[in-house]
């Protein structure tokens, strides 16, 4: 199990050519995230579970915050294809399904906030170095009106690197749970 929180500031632009309104806008957040991992066969698969509690506001200037609580839930896995371990120089497929629900006080029908299909096609260059690329498609409601249903097709690419600033002495030894 691996358990993380964090902060994020996400910046917000207006895209409305005709807008008269301001042109960007920060979106506050506060997450807390518990994912876990467990061995099949060759794969791994992961649960994630994701709280974010988030302040956003419209482009219209002193307009109020409204807050929202989110409610993610992802599962994927990763599978090697031309190893029988993920481990370097080996390519894997990881398909990935993630619901993101939403509630507060703004939402009233439109719960569910996006719901995210995804293929990636990785490469494991290092133990620290990884490389993927690959295809989401997501449907969810729109927040002013519940009976809306956005759609996307959105490429994704992946470069993953974790540094070890660790000194070879203070590493700990791998753990072998299959001896």
């Amino acid at each position: 199990m691996n358990f993380s929180l964090g902060g994020v500031v996400r910046i917000n632009f207006n895209t409305d050519e005709d807008s008269e309104d301001r042109n960007v806008v920060p979106e506050w957040r506060i997450w807390h995230q518990y994912q876990f991992a467990q061995p099949l066969y060759t794969a791994i698969i992961y649960h994630r579970i994701r709280i974010e509690h988030r302040w956003t506001q419209s482009f219209v200037e002193n307009s109020e915050y409204i807050f929202r609580n989110r409610w993610r839930y992802m599962f994927r896995a990763k599978i090697p294809l031309n190893s029988h371990k993920l481990k370097p120089k080996t390519i894997y497929v990881s398909p990935e399904a993630e619901l993101i629900m939403q509630s507060g006080k703004a939402v009233v029908g439109s719960p569910m906030e996006d719901l995210r299909l995804t293929t990636t096609f990785g490469y494991i260059a290092t133990p620290r170095l990884t490389f993927a690329t690959g295809l989401m498609y997501s449907q969810g409601q729109d927040l002013t009106n519940a009976g809306y249903y956005k759609q996307n097709w959105t490429l994704r690419f992946h470069m993953y690197y974790s540094p070890d600033f660790r000194r070879v002495k203070n590493k700990l030894p791998e753990i072998h749970l299959d001896d």
